[in-house]
C-alpha cells in the first residue's frame, strides 16, 4: 500500500508543478480572448486582402484532473 500511496503522492506533486499559477491562467485567458475577438472580427468581415475565408472555428480546451485521496 505504501507503494501506491508514495505514486499517488507523486502524481499530484507533479500535477501540481504542471498546473499554471492563477496570474499564468489569466494571462492565457486575456490571450484566448484576444484571438478570439480577432477571428470574430475576421469572419464578421474579412479584410479586402484575405485570401481566404474562416467559416467556422471552435474553441478546445482540455484539461486533465488528478483525484485528490
Amino acid at each position: 500500500m505504501t507503494t501506491f500511496k508514495n505514486v499517488l503522492q507523486a502524481l499530484v506533486k507533479r500535477s501540481q508543478e504542471l498546473t499554471a499559477s492563477a496570474q499564468d491562467q489569466t494571462m492565457i485567458l486575456s490571450l484566448v480572448t484576444k484571438v478570439t475577438n480577432a477571428l470574430d472580427a475576421i469572419v464578421v468581415a474579412p479584410p479586402a486582402d484575405l485570401e481566404c475565408t474562416i467559416d467556422e472555428y471552435r474553441q478546445v480546451c482540455l484539461a486533465l484532473s488528478v483525484p485528490m485521496p
